[in-house]
């Protein structure tokens, strides 16, 4: 992971901002006036796994508006890693405590290696490893990315379903495991259902969906 001298300098001689609103806050990673909101948003995909249809829950803690869009974005695309904390924080007091009961393990969408190496790190890999340290479920990188396509934000919703085929694989079989999944932003849910669909065919019990933000 890459860390940027200039981000450094800028924690040190600046306080820090609201993750929701960007209110500057002396520490902490909400201020009062956003601690008491209940934004949470939980949406529900289909998942064809090949074992009949299942119905799969995506937690998520915002909607991706306003100015936590704005962090999201600074997070994902500026270099700007060490939101990923104060996100995986906003995750664990606002997602229904439902998302993480008996987890055996929590996992990523991955990146590309162009993608990856352009970045310095991984915006979903930071949330899931976030989350390990605050639940006590252990990470694993159970997928990997075998073929680099378009971003998929830069896509029509058509085109979307059409990019993720065959960009994912399975790294191991999971039977009967209950895996959490960590992916940054939903908005059509393609990718979620790609690699939740993946996961289910390596012999997952159980997969429960956590997004940084629903575009939904």
């Amino acid at each position: 992971m890459k860390i940027k001298v200039s981000d450094f300098l800028l924690r040190l001689i600046f306080p820090e901002r609201c993750i929701v609103c960007r209110r500057f806050i002396p520490k902490g990673y909400i201020c009062p006036q956003c601690e008491g909101e209940d934004t949470a948003v939980t949406v529900k995909l289909n998942i064809s796994s090949g074992k009949g249809s299942r119905l799969i829950k995506v937690f998520t803690p915002h909607r991706y508006e306003g100015n936590y869009r704005q962090n999201i974005h600074r997070f994902k695309f500026d270099g700007n890693y060490h939101k990923g904390k104060a996100i995986a924080r906003l995750i664990a007091d606002r997602v229904p405590a439902e998302a993480f009961e008996g987890a055996d393990y929590i996992t990523y969408v991955p990146l590309g290696k162009e993608t990856y190496r352009r970045r310095g790190y991984n915006q979903a890999e930071v949330i899931a490893k976030e989350l390990s340290k605050l639940t006590a479920i252990p990470t694993r990188d159970y997928i990997t990315k075998v073929k680099q396509n378009k971003p998929q934000h830069s896509l029509s919703a058509k085109e979307r379903k059409k990019n993720v085929k065959g960009v994912f694989a399975l790294k191991e079989d999971i039977k009967g495991q209950k895996i959490i999944l960590v992916d940054d932003i939903i908005t059509t849910g393609e990718t979620i259902r790609e690699c939740a669909k993946l996961l289910f065919k390596g012999g997952a019990e159980e997969v429960t969906c956590i997004c940084a933000a629903s575009a939904n």
